[in-house]
């Protein structure tokens, strides 16, 4: 997955562009303050449009994968798992997004059990099958970050 800190500072609008500019030089003479704001859109948006940002986020999920197969079933794990963590899992840093997999792999793993989903879990040794559910949330958080990251830089 490429960073982030790729993007070329000339795809900011120019206000932006000179309000980066200015953090950062202030950043460098003044290490530890003027921090840039993380953007909490609950803070910003009224619920209809949290909403729709939300949607437009989901459409950019890859399907066929493990976690979207929950649909299949009735089951909005992005309401119910990602629910607080929603954007900052979409849009976050990578190590908050990748630790989020481990509550997703328990969620699936939960709704596996309940719903009996035939998986084929009978095929692994002890403790496998819960290491690749966690491996296939991990994959799932990765393609779709990758997706969202296409979608808009």
């Amino acid at each position: 997955m490429g960073s982030r800190g790729d993007i070329p500072i000339s795809r900011f609008g120019s206000e932006q562009c000179g309000i980066l500019f200015k953090t950062l030089v202030f950043q460098k003479l003044f290490p530890g303050k003027f921090l840039i704001s993380d953007p909490w859109p609950y803070d910003e948006l009224t619920d209809e449009e949290v909403e729709a940002g939300k949607d437009v986020l989901r459409q950019l999920m890859p399907l066929n994968t493990i976690v979207t197969d929950m649909w299949d079933w009735d089951i909005r794990f992005e309401d119910l798992t990602l629910d607080d963590t929603y954007f900052d899992v979409a849009l976050g840093s990578d190590e908050f997004a990748y630790s989020q997999a481990e509550h997703l792999k328990e969620d699936v793993l939960t709704w596996i059990q309940e719903f009996c989903m035939d998986y084929d879990q009978e095929q692994y040794d002890e403790g496998e099958f819960e290491q690749w559910v966690l491996r296939q949330c991990k994959d799932f958080i990765i393609k779709w970050r990758n997706n969202i990251a296409r979608e808009f830089v």
